[in-house]
């Protein structure tokens, strides 16, 4: 993942995720995305920021966007696989976030059930 190596992630929230995307502080943000994906209860809010953060200019942002689509799978047993699933097979032609997006999609295949809607 373009060198980057994981540690858990600060106590960082919605407010963060949103300053740092307006700011494009782009550590912070990869940090963000992590940290909500682990730690918001609503799994739905971070599918929908999930979705955007997939298509950033910035391949580092696509590639933990990915990556943070497999955390959900796997934290919340489901996903909204009519959405996250083709976002990610597109990554899949990404040299940035290929390597996480698949390991997104066996996550999703393992851990989680369809929860569209």
């Amino acid at each position: 993942m373009n060198g980057l190596t994981y540690r858990e992630p600060r106590d960082l929230g919605r407010a963060d995720l949103a300053r740092s995307l307006v700011e494009r502080d782009i550590a912070n943000l990869r940090e963000a995305i992590v940290a909500v994906a682990l730690r918001d209860p609503d799994r739905a809010w971070v599918e929908d920021q999930l979705m955007t953060l997939m298509h950033d200019s910035e391949g580092s942002v696509r590639s933990v966007a990915a990556l943070a689509a497999g955390h959900l799978a796997r934290i919340h047993h489901a996903i909204d696989q009519t959405r996250l699933v083709p976002a990610l097979r597109s990554l899949l032609r990404d040299p940035d976030a290929r390597e996480n997006a698949e390991n997104a999609l066996d996550d999703i295949a393992t851990f989680a059930r369809d929860a569209a809607g």
